[in-house]
Formats: structure tokens, C-alpha cells, sequence
């Protein structure tokens, strides 16, 4: 997804996508190279912007988190989006940390933490697969 979907689904302003690509909250995964070439993001992008945003909703600086959000993507980036709702993140300006949802947290995790089970119905929605097999627009109740 080029900048301005991926803007549009986090929720977040031009200039605070531009601050946290500079910083490295966002990663593209192809960067913009000149006129009419554009960064191109991905699904640990949209997670990473939304996270973002809720850290700004509850008034943490997301750019002081920049070395946590780089481990964010890697640890994304090296598993099937199907198993990022199972997981709760923990981030600290220094590391990052994963567990599993429904698991007790261990006392020595501390900082930001959020689970991603929301973020992921957000990111996916809760679209409906269609089925295999259409029905067929026939009037069968008038047949008499």
C-alpha cells in the first residue's frame, strides 16, 4: 500500500507518517525513488502506525521507542499475520518483547504494552468469506 492508504487505515496525519518514517516507527518496504515512484508499505506497517497512535492517545512519544518498533517489524515480518492476534507486545525505548495473550505477564516486562488482537480486527476487519457456490437469482417461492 502506497502512504496515503496507509495513512487513511492508521488514522494518522501526513506529518506524523513523515516523523515516523524518519525516525523509523515505519519502515517501507520499498522506498520512494523520485518523481512518480512511491514508497510502497506493508501489514507491519499498518500495525506499527496504529500502535503509534494508540501510544499518542495515551500520551507516549512513539519516536523514543524507535530501537523496540525496528524489532516490532522483524518479529512481523518473520511470521504469518495469522499469528499476530495471538500475541501481546511490551516495549520499551530499548527492546521489545512478545507473549502470548492469554498467558500471565511476567513482572520483569514493563513499559507500553498492548495486545494485538484488536489492532488485527481493525487492520483485517471481519470480512465474511464468499461462499464457494452463488445461489441462484431464481424466483423459486412463486413456482406454484
Amino acid at each position: 500500500m502506497q502512504a496515503l492508504q496507509l495513512r487513511e487505515r492508521a488514522g494518522c496525519a501526513e506529518a506524523e507518517r513523515k516523523a515516523w518514517e524518519r525516525v523509523g516507527v515505519l519502515v517501507a518496504m520499498r522506498p520512494a525513488a523520485g518523481t512518480g515512484v512511491h514508497a510502497q508499505y506493508d501489514d507491519a506497517n499498518l500495525v506499527a502506525a496504529l500502535i503509534a497512535m494508540e501510544m499518542k492517545r495515551m500520551g507516549v512519544t512513539a519516536s523514543r521507542y524507535a530501537a523496540a518498533f525496528s524489532a516490532l517489524h522483524t518479529w512481523l515480518r518473520a511470521r504469518s499475520s495469522l499469528d499476530w492476534p495471538r500475541y501481546r507486545v511490551f516495549m520499551a525505548p530499548g527492546r521489545t518483547e512478545f507473549q502470548r495473550s492469554g498467558e500471565p505477564t511476567a513482572t520483569a516486562l514493563a513499559g507500553f504494552s498492548l495486545d494485538l488482537k484488536p489492532l488485527c480486527a481493525r487492520l483485517f476487519g471481519d470480512k465474511r468469506p464468499e461462499p464457494l457456490q452463488r445461489a441462484l437469482p431464481l424466483p423459486l417461492g412463486a413456482v406454484r
